[in-house]
């Protein structure tokens, strides 16, 4: 009875309680890094670069999607807050469903939910997205994100890693399988030609022999024809 109690309890713990605080930690984290860089955008708008002609600090209020998708459309943000709560539910379904059977995929969809709900206290509080770190590539402004970005995209990644890579049915495995079957197919088919071969060249002697046989009987024939005579 004891062992079913703590069975349950760590089930609850792993599943429920520790995703629970990472997904606070993660949203704390991305909210004071907002509520800095918006108190301190003045510094950020001329900082100087962290990595010469790659990285540096820079505060945008991005009032659209990833990339600045849809920041030049007025009704873009309430566009968002309205889909942003429909994607969410269906991302809790699908961890309590699917994910929080494994620990990889679990912690996936944290990092997931925690990034959609980051941003969408932004749009809510600020109507636009609070984006700081900009990063420049081949001499030209590539992006400029958020960490609620950052949780996003690592946790897409690594649910796409794993239906490639690790699930039972993944599509590596399954290619993996199917040609294994295959080799498997020719191996057989390859066996059976080399029986019937042997047994072709079974007949094929068989019939040099009955051949001489046949010869050696005509032989005795005259013979004893002869010999009559």
């Amino acid at each position: 009875m004891d062992t079913k109690i703590n069975a349950k309890l760590i089930k609850i713990l792993n599943q429920c309680i520790v995703p629970v605080l990472v997904f606070g930690l993660l949203l704390l984290f991305d909210q004071l890094s907002k509520l800095y860089f918006i108190n301190n955008y003045e510094e950020f708008q001329k900082s100087p670069e962290i990595i010469n002609g790659f990285f540096r600090f820079y505060y945008v209020r991005n009032e659209g999607a990833a990339f600045s998708f849809l920041s030049d459309k007025d009704w873009a943000q309430t566009f968002f807050i309205i889909l942003t709560p429909i994607v969410t539910c269906g991302f809790i379904a699908y961890y309590v469903i699917f994910a929080r059977k494994r620990i990889f995929t679990r912690f996936a969809m944290v990092l997931i939910i925690a990034g959609t709900i980051g941003n969408f206290i932004d749009r809510v509080s600020y109507n636009y997205v609070v984006d700081f770190l900009s990063f420049t590539i081949f001499g030209s402004d590539f992006a400029t994100f958020n960490l609620a970005d950052t949780f996003l995209v690592v946790g897409v990644i690594m649910i796409l890693f794993f239906y490639f890579f690790l699930d039972d049915d993944s599509i590596v495995k399954l290619v993996k399988n199917t040609v294994n079957k295959t080799s498997t197919l020719d191996s057989d088919g390859s066996n059976d030609t080399t029986i019937d071969n042997s047994n072709d060249n079974t007949f094929d002697v068989s019939n040099d022999d009955a051949k001489k046989i046949d010869e050696q009987t005509k032989t005795i024939s005259i013979e004893d024809d002869t010999n009559n005579g």
